[in-house]
């Protein structure tokens, strides 16, 4: 009923709405009137205003041109390029911040009516006469319950150009591109898994657009795109039928024009889109050829050089956004050819690098771009990534146990101290590259490392030692037994070296972020040789920093009251090592069921460390040495004991939660099908009733729901009797579209319930938020 009204208010409001002696636009039709005025005679050369005035509906609000919410749509005017027509700058309504009635989220908004002002001017050599400007107005409607989808609304103003006061030839295309003879920017080609198939197969579909250089195109990720958005389409047949197309994740951007600043999904370089294709059963042998669609605008960025593509890993650039310089929306068609054989055939696998590389992520996408560039370009991306590390938490303290370490090594030339330092960078760069080339061959990720409960409380306890250190409680130094075997002579470059090594085992987890994507690539590629080069030069890049402050630390010890200053300031990066030790440990405690014994344990292990082997004051017995050296593995062992009993807790009552949800006790989340494009008949009539809900991400009421809903005990223990199926219309596809289509589902979130017999209830339906009181109701009618 609520809906009911809304409409009848904005159609109200349509009628109300009438032209006026200045230029006029259409209006939208359900939340949102707009009319546009203009000066009706221009004078080229001269600044003159656009006027944008908008109504929405009674009870209903658009967000506001910056939105606080990350999901929501923002209101943006945007202005068709015309050459000639220069767009000074755009003045949007004051926001208004409000609440919704089911969440103490506030939001950013625009209601009742409101103006938008767009100052513009045509160049003084744009020829006199009739013209006219589109304007389009991009929003997101609301009510305090539902959201409906984008929509946009087109404003014509028309107006008359008058000669400017100097040249007044026709202008030259202010493009890069020339409009006439669109450029193919974009290559398609598709691939099977296998050279031949049997009918009733079932086979995956890979399609690889390869993108010029120097072009980006738009992505389907995002709604408020100044690029239409890529779609990719196959010709149906009876005997081939294709499911919905998988799209991999877009890059984001920050597209700078003179009227706005916005953020934009695009693809460049290479995009991988996925699919799969079901035969039909009845197909009969011979050769075939499946064909497909790729819809895309491009745009052109000025000319990038080399360095552009270094900077592009660390940057996030923004992009002058000049509309005359994206292509027009262009079709391209490609074809796949299909060999249907007889079942006594055996088809051999083909394309296996194109059907590896489709499956990575963005990261690994990132990487292999970087590689296939040129291995000049990878390794200068990765000497500048090793370097970028040190701002990373656990880096950053090394650097002073670096230059404490050097200080210590006494007086010599530079050369030699170079010669040394150069020892030490070797050290960080071998044992950074065996890590990493072990965890690739050995298929191990950092990741799964701390998972670990030991592993994340060993690393804990090196930080906590490190810490220690420059709090002064002993020197980080070779052992002399080693250093002896090595040779004395030798203990400048060797014990450098083998210092680089541990600096190096307790830098490496720093690294997981970036060297886990090269791991899993060097993997699934083979690229050993040419990965065990990049972590290698990752390494250098890492360890150039300690280079130089290990070179120069002569100078350091020569600056004036340089010990009490230095001592200060390592005692500073004791307590950010600190800081680091909670960095790593905070994340594991969230799965610790008793914190608080393992707390302890991690405090009682430290203990022990320090007390019985790390603290080196001068003025202990041999005796007493043994002494606290037992008394610190006694309490290195409680607090062993405290951890694992704490770990063995967690574990029980994840163990308990797991029989709770395969036994007769309420499961604590609703069992959903996620809607992928299938025949929604197939559960329908089968004598237990649906519920679908129609939702998407930037829909507020929706999240909501996800939070205070669906979790509600009471909604999980009665949708064990629905089949619960959740629909995402953030993006739809052409299924989702059908299927919104034929629930006539417009807002969003959108509730359907049908009974065991597939009947639609539509006295049940929902285009709101719906509290869990309200819902269980709901669902109460539907079963007996």
């Amino acid at each position: 009923m609520f809906f009911r009204i809304s409409a009848a208010l904005a159609f109200m409001y349509l009628i109300f709405t009438a032209s006026t002696a200045m230029a006029q636009g259409p209006v939208d039709a359900r939340i949102l009137t707009a009319k546009a005025k203009a000066p009706a005679d221009v004078r080229a050369g001269e600044k003159a205003t656009l006027r944008i005035d908008f109504t929405i509906a009674d009870e209903w609000h658009i967000n506001s041109h910056k939105p606080r919410d990350e999901f929501s749509i923002p209101t943006v005017l945007l202005i068709d390029s015309t050459a000639g027509l220069n767009i000074h700058k755009i003045e949007y309504p004051q926001e208004k911040i409000i609440k919704f009635g089911f969440a103490n989220t506030e939001i950013s908004v625009y209601d009742g009516t409101e103006t938008i002002l767009c100052e513009f001017s045509f160049s003084e050599s744009y020829p006199p006469g009739s013209t006219q400007i589109q304007a389009k107005l991009k929003y997101q409607g609301c009510n305090d319950k539902t959201c409906l989808p984008p929509a946009d609304t087109l404003l014509i103003v028309n107006l008359q150009v008058n000669a400017g006061t100097e040249n007044t030839e026709t202008p030259a295309e202010l493009s890069q591109i020339e409009k006439n003879e669109p450029l193919q920017v974009l290559k398609a080609n598709g691939f099977l898994p296998v050279d031949k198939a049997h009918a009733g197969d079932t086979l995956g579909v890979v399609v690889v657009l390869d993108i010029e250089d120097d072009f980006i195109i738009g992505s389907p990720f995002s709604i408020s795109e100044k690029l239409a958005p890529l779609q990719l389409q196959f010709e149906e047949s009876p005997d081939a039928r294709f499911e919905a197309v998988s799209f991999p994740a877009a890059e984001k951007r920050r597209f700078v024009s003179q009227t706005d600043t916005s953020e934009m999904h695009v693809y460049d370089w290479r995009v991988y889109l996925k699919s799969r294709l079901l035969i039909s059963g009845t197909i009969a042998p011979g050769q075939y050829t499946l064909k497909g669609k790729a819809t895309y605008q491009a745009y052109h960025h000025a000319q990038r050089m080399f360095l552009s593509d270094i900077v592009d890993q660390f940057v996030e650039s923004d992009v002058d956004f000049k509309p005359s310089d994206a292509l027009p929306t262009t079709d391209l068609t490609f074809e796949i050819p299909l060999e249907i054989v007889d079942k006594s055939i055996q088809p051999a696998n083909i394309n296996d690098e194109i059907f590896v590389k489709s499956g990575f992520g963005s990261s690994e996408l990132r990487i292999l771009k970087i590689i296939e560039k040129g291995v000049l370009l990878a390794i200068l991306v990765f000497f500048i990534g090793g370097l970028l590390l040190n701002a990373t938490p656990c880096v950053f303290p090394v650097i002073p146990i670096t230059v404490s370490y050097f200080s210590a090594q006494g007086e010599q030339n530079r050369f030699n101290r170079f010669l040394v330092a150069l020892a030490y960078v070797i050290g960080i760069a071998l044992i950074f590259t065996i890590l990493g080339l072990v965890s690739g061959l050995a298929g191990k990720q950092w990741g799964f490392l701390f998972q670990n409960t030991w592993f994340v409380v060993a690393i804990v306890m090196i930080m906590l030692a490190l810490a220690a250190s420059l709090f002064g409680a002993f020197e980080i130094k070779v052992p002399a037994a080693l250093m002896t075997k090595l040779g004395q002579s030798r203990e400048g470059f060797v014990g450098a070296f083998i210092m680089g090594l541990t600096i190096g085992v307790v830098i490496a987890p720093c690294a997981a972020g970036i060297i886990v994507a090269l791991i899993i690539l060097v993997a699934k590629l083979g690229m050993i040789f040419k990965g065990g080069i990049l972590f290698f030069f990752m390494g250098l890049g890492l360890g150039l920093p300690y280079l130089f402050l290990a070179t120069f630390t002569g100078l350091l010890n020569k600056l004036p009251k340089s010990g009490m200053w230095m001592v200060w300031i390592r005692k500073f990066f004791a307590i950010v090592m600190i800081g680091v030790a909670i960095y790593f440990l905070l994340p594991h405690t969230y799965q610790i069921e008793d914190v608080q014994s393992f707390y302890f344990g991690i405090i009682a292990i430290f203990a022990g460390l320090f007390l019985g082997f790390l603290d080196h004051e001068h003025g202990y017995t041999k005796g007493f040495k043994i002494g606290r050296a037992v008394f610190g593995l006694f309490v290195i062992a409680l607090g062993m004991l405290w951890i694992d009993g704490a770990t063995k807790s967690s574990k029980a009552a994840t163990e308990m939660q797991i029989l709770n949800q395969t036994s007769d006790n309420p499961i604590s989340h609703v069992e959903w099908i996620y809607y992928g494009g299938e025949d929604i008949d197939q559960y329908l009539g089968t004598g237990q009733p649906v519920f679908i809900d129609f939702h998407a991400k930037w829909c507020a009421p929706c999240r909501e729901m996800d939070k205070k809903t669906f979790p509600d005990p009471r909604i999980v223990e009665i949708s064990k009797q629905f089949i619960m199926i959740k629909v995402d219309c953030t993006t739809p596809d052409q299924q989702t579209e059908a299927l919104k289509k034929r629930f006539n589902a417009l807002g969003m979130p959108t509730l359907i319930f049908i009974d065991a017999n597939g009947n639609i209830r539509n006295d049940l339906r929902g285009v709101e938020f719906a509290g869990p009181n309200e819902l269980l109701e709901k669902m109460k009618a539907l079963l007996p």
